[in-house]
């Protein structure tokens, strides 16, 4: 029985218990939401919650169309160092390099490390003007990191909070955590690895979010 008769014998196990119970809910219904969404910018109709019986299965899980995959030319011989130059090739490393200067001047310049061009830098076109003297490296990872691995098809949308005790608009204090002063990032990792595909730090109002999102909760919208 291949991928295709098994959804299809799922589905009508679980249209037989629905109808046995008199639920209105389908599995006809469910797929047309599903489907719909595919094509809709509104997330909220991926999925419709229905109430679950202790003898009937989980409705089937909405369709998902991308391939899981690492999509770097990696072996099983790779070294520690290899995964490191992946994500930070040649040209970041040589911008680092220039960027920064000679290690008798590290303790002067250690408290105004950045790795912009203040001459280029214009506030108002911008993505993130708080973000301006990291923004290059920033740039660089989350690009490396999206291009990298192709997450599976469970995925997890977090808060972290960096360890930061420096003078900074928009340090966060969250109790619960174990740091609790430092700098907030929302985090989209893949629930199976923990490996994250895409982070945005948190800088207050002027975080950059997608207009097209506005409806989804904040933690959301940070992360599309």
């Amino acid at each position: 029985m291949d991928s295709h008769e098994e959804a299809s014998s799922s589905e009508s196990d679980y249209e037989e218990i629905l109808q046995e119970s008199g639920s209105d809910t389908s599995v006809e219904s469910f797929s047309n939401s599903s489907s719909n969404s595919g094509v809709s910018a509104d997330l909220s109709l991926v999925r419709n919650w229905c109430e679950l019986q202790p003898d009937a299965p989980a409705p089937p899980a909405f369709p998902f169309t991308a391939v899981p995959a690492v999509n770097l030319d990696t072996t099983d011989e790779w070294s520690i160092l290899q995964y490191f130059e992946a994500f930070l090739d040649d040209g970041l490393i040589t911008h680092i390099v220039n960027e920064t200067n000679s290690n008798k001047r590290f303790e002067a310049i250690h408290q105004n490390l950045h790795f912009s061009n203040n001459d280029e830098f214009d506030e108002a076109s911008h993505p993130n003007p708080k973000l301006n003297k990291i923004w290059p490296v920033y740039d660089c990872l989350v690009t490396k990191f999206r291009e990298a691995i192709t997450p599976e098809k469970y995925i997890a949308i977090d808060e972290s909070l960096l360890l930061y005790k420096g003078r900074l608009g928009w340090i966060q204090y969250i109790p619960l955590k174990r740091a609790r002063f430092g700098i907030k990032t929302y985090m989209l990792c893949e629930s199976k690895s923990g490996y994250v595909w895409n982070f945005i730090i948190y800088t207050g109002k002027q975080t950059n979010l997608d207009a097209d999102y506005k409806d989804l909760p904040v933690s959301h919208r940070k992360l599309l």
